[in-house]
């Protein structure tokens, strides 16, 4: 099945609308849902391209394809890619168009650019890309997709602007016809086209050629490297990009520089239109594309011998990413696959291990001593005590029986039942007091600490635990002591305390003072108030004094709001005086 859908401007008759007719030599451009060929026309023994869209894997919809199709078959432009004819065979859409042997400006810098193009080079391409433009603004279109990928080359070193599967046509409504739909590619997408919030028109295309210069020159666009959301985030939110940089100064001029920074504004109404562009000094000194077909074309392999290596490249890289994946993948399995939950089998090895560790022990008790001397007690460390245990050797046991008897009296604690209870490695003695008369008792407490005290070390004191003799500080409270020593350990606290408290106070009517003159001098001409008599009237001062803060802060916005304003008025006029000199520059040269 075939019929015509559209015919170019070129002579329709010329060109057959069937499949037939053209021979398929070989691909030398492929996409997600379209594959470009070289072909030749049997019937007029020329070699064409085909564009051969399958529409069921296309996400657009047929009449965007038509449309493509159409657009392709209206235009008739030196820079502008125009199509012969377009037919349907079966679920495909064949697009007729004149072959370019330079291929896209994208497969020359993977080739022969990978870190960007020459300036002189760049300066051809961007002159006839922007005579592109123009010609399609001026036709009532938007192109909407200007890159490096979509810019070609013939073999004379002709610069073709090409792809117009998302452009716009404003036939009927007038250049200042507004878009809301969001296409294009994220890297070359102007900010208005992101934000969608007041649509946008033809400026949208100099923002994209502009990040089209900036991928010439550095051989990819700004943000390639991050995923597209970051793309739009970073566009939107990041200064627009530029050839600012150290190296880019000392590796483009001047006039380059500006091209970019005057196609790259956030604000569309700021950026020039495709003529007034080709009016900069940069283009107007563009070499001819004679040069393009001498230092470019003419060094590069064949267009089908490029895209083949090329793709051979990109298939070695996938292989290699996805080799690096399985490796990574078997090496993730190997880990799992070592995970052991068996409990039981855990439970066992545990069971071993502590086994081995018990029959260790039994066999160093078992061995002579290296030396008559007995170990001392060992020392552990407890939050405030310091607990001191004893060996249960037999040569400690020994040791212990010869020491002096430890008797209530010497420790002054009334007479205690005391009973042993084994606690693993650990005999605790634990002590039952008779305390018949507690008065009496914290008297007595009371006279023994006073006549201690002044023996007392300042680490703290003794106090008898059964078998350990355990260290108390002396500047912590004990739940023994009461009467007039806990009073008096209170006072002692609260003197501490007291002069912290009045610091603190002291530093917060410190900061209140420093605010308030910080406010005062913020805004000097708000009266003085009085000084505050209490703590709340202090606090309905700053309270009012931010407000004030708070209302100048406002009006300085406003004030910084009407400033833009103005300097954007200056700058439009700035730039229309700019552009008068120029054209009257111009005008003297012609007459010269």
């Amino acid at each position: 099945m075939g019929g015509n859908d559209a015919g170019g401007s070129q002579g329709e008759a010329q060109w057959p609308t069937a499949a037939s007719s053209y021979s398929l030599i070989e691909d030398v451009g492929q996409g997600v849902s379209a594959t470009v060929w070289r072909a030749k026309c049997i019937p007029l023994n020329k070699t064409c391209a085909v564009k051969v869209v399958d529409l069921e894997k296309c996400a657009a919809s047929i009449d965007e394809v038509r449309r493509e199709a159409q657009t392709m078959a209206l235009m008739s432009h030196a820079n502008v890619v125009s199509a012969y004819t377009s037919f349907t065979s079966g679920q495909n859409l064949w697009v007729v168009m004149p072959y370019l042997a330079g291929g896209s400006l994208l497969n020359v810098m993977k080739a022969a650019y990978p870190k960007g193009m020459p300036e002189d080079a760049i300066a051809i391409v961007l002159r006839d890309t922007l005579r592109g433009l123009e010609y399609l603004h001026k036709s009532g279109h938007i192109h909407r997709d200007v890159k490096a990928g979509n810019i070609l080359l013939d073999d004379k070193g002709g610069v073709k602007l090409g792809d117009f599967g998302v452009s716009a046509g404003e036939f009927g409504f007038g250049r200042s016809q507004q878009h809301q739909t969001f296409v294009g590619t994220p890297c070359w997408m102007a900010p208005e086209v992101m934000e969608q919030v007041q649509g946008y028109d033809w400026h949208a295309d100099i923002w994209s050629f502009g990040i089209t210069a900036l991928e010439l020159a550095h051989g990819h666009a700004p943000f390639s490297r991050y995923p597209p959301m970051k793309v739009l985030l970073m566009t939107i939110q990041n200064p627009p990009p530029s050839l600012d940089s150290a190296d880019d100064k000392g590796r483009f001029s001047q006039g380059f520089r500006d091209v970019v920074a005057m196609c790259l504004q956030k604000h569309p109404a700021r950026r020039p239109s495709a003529t007034e562009l080709l009016k900069h000094k940069f283009f107007k000194s563009a070499k001819d594309n004679s040069y393009l077909q001498r230092m470019v074309i003419d060094k590069l392999p064949p267009l089908g011998e490029r895209v083949q290596s090329q793709r051979r490249a990109d298939v070695a890289k996938t292989k290699a990413a996805m080799e690096e994946e399985k490796r990574s993948s078997i090496e993730y399995r190997k880990g799992v696959s070592g995970w052991n939950f068996d409990l039981d089998q855990l439970k066992a090895e545990a069971a071993a291990l502590d086994a081995a560790e018990a029959a260790e022990q039994q066999a160093a008790a078992a061995a002579p001593a290296a030396a008559p001397t007995a170990p001392g007690p060992r020392i552990a460390s407890r939050g405030r005590f310091t607990i001191e245990e004893e060996d249960s050797s037999p040569s400690t046991q020994q040791a212990s029986a010869s020491a002096p008897a430890v008797t209530p009296e010497s420790t002054g604690r009334p007479a205690s039942r005391s009973t042993v209870v084994q606690k693993g490695r650990f005999h605790v003695e634990s002590e039952e007091t008779d305390t018949p008369d507690v008065g009496a008792q914290a008297q007595q407490q009371q006279q023994q600490q006073q006549q201690q005290k002044p023996q007392q070390a300042p680490s703290g004191r003794a106090v008898q635990r059964g078998r350990f003799t355990v260290e108390e500080n002396a500047d912590e409270p004990h739940p023994e002591d009461s009467g007039s020593g806990g009073q008096q350990q209170s006072a002692v606290c609260v003197n501490d305390v007291l002069p912290q408290l009045q610091m603190l106070l002291l530093q917060t009517a410190n900061q209140q003072d420093s605010l308030r003159s910080l406010i005062n001098t913020i805004l000097p001409d708000r009266p003085e108030a009085p000084d505050p008599g209490s703590n709340g009237a202090t606090q309905r001062e700053l309270h009012q004094m931010v407000v004030d803060l708070q209302e100048r802060l406002q009006t300085v916005v406003s004030e910084n709001k009407d400033l833009r304003e103005r300097n954007t008025n200056l700058e439009r006029q700035l730039n229309h005086m700019r552009q008068l000199e120029l054209e009257k520059e111009d005008n003297e040269d012609d007459e010269e």
